[in-house]
């Protein structure tokens, strides 16, 4: 593997028998779309896509066919790439993908948060938290003064993660990405901004 290897950080995390264990996980961006793995990032959007589509369902609601989501958004990962965007892979010690996160570029001031995936066997690690700061401090660095997110309904644990990170929720912002890509799903987002 060439990627560039961005950080190592050792996080927390409690097994399902609540036995306290440290795994040492890999945040791992990219500059160019020749270096994207872009089999795994299919892998894990598409895992990621089944989730959001079973929860969606759970609540009664529709969604887009999970394949056809991660087609949609690989047809446009380059919009999640520098200078356009950022995209971050968690892998673990082994070096399997274990979560995701993109961000991409709405215009010279501001950014939108496109996907927070972390597979439930590292849920509540911090992993989460740690894609969204990671995206804050690129947002930042790209000259960003607001930053837009959402997530739907089925997903609780996201509001508030984003309103300890200074989120505010809004009303539909007209720039919304996922919007666009899934109008079915409208009545069950949530939006966030945050000012930089």
């Amino acid at each position: 593997m060439d990627q560039r290897l961005t950080e190592t950080e050792t996080t927390a995390s409690v097994t399902a028998r609540s036995m306290r264990q440290d795994y040492r996980y890999v945040f791992q961006s990219f500059e160019a779309l020749s270096e994207v793995p872009l089999d795994e990032v299919k892998s894990i959007v598409l895992e990621q896509s089944e989730v959001m589509h079973g929860r969606l369902i759970q609540i009664g609601q529709r969604d887009n066919d999970p394949e056809a989501h991660v087609a949609a958004f690989m047809e446009k990962i380059e919009g999640v790439i520098p200078p356009n965007g950022r995209f971050y892979m968690v892998r673990d010690e082994l070096r399997a993908a274990i979560g995701f996160g993109a961000m991409r570029k709405l215009d010279d001031t501001s950014v939108e948060m496109k996907h927070l995936y972390v597979r439930d066997d590292h849920r509540g690690s911090g992993l989460g938290r740690r894609l969204v700061e990671l995206r804050l401090e690129d947002a930042r660095t790209m000259g960003a003064k607001t930053v837009f997110a959402d997530t739907i309904g089925a997903f609780p644990e996201m509001p508030t993660l984003y309103q300890s990170l200074g989120f505010e929720q809004i009303d539909r912002p007209l720039t919304s990405g996922t919007l666009k890509a899934s109008p079915g799903i409208a009545d069950c987002l949530i939006f966030f901004r945050k000012d930089l």
